[in-house]
């Protein structure tokens, strides 16, 4: 009899549908950056400086069982990117090109 076994960090059987924007209240900035390196968060950019991130619940867990005091500013539903916003790879090399136009290339290409 063959016995299944749940890969590793599976997530439970309800699919994660809300991801929050959040902060992580008076931590100091190189800590709280450390933090979401070593949890391997998703970080926003922040006009203010703040170390924002795009966290699940598991991961505001995390960080409170690691003793952060964790803001939740926005509830951000999980969803398919619009198939408009995804570039073809031509449209990726086009773009690219256009950005590198005039940087000097080794080799002569």
């Amino acid at each position: 009899m063959a016995i299944r076994r749940k890969p590793p960090n599976a997530q439970s059987a309800q699919a994660i549908t809300v991801r929050f924007e959040a902060t992580l209240g008076a931590a100091p900035h190189a800590k709280a950056l450390a933090a979401a390196a070593a949890l391997d968060l998703d970080r926003l950019p922040d006009v203010n400086g703040k170390v924002n991130l795009l966290i699940s619940p598991d991961d505001a867990r995390r960080l409170l069982e690691q003793g952060f005091e964790v803001h939740l500013t926005a509830a951000v539903p999980v969803a398919p990117l619009a198939p408009e916003l995804v570039m073809s790879d031509t449209e990726a090399k086009n773009w690219l090109e256009q950005q590198v136009k005039g940087v000097r290339r080794k080799g002569g290409r």
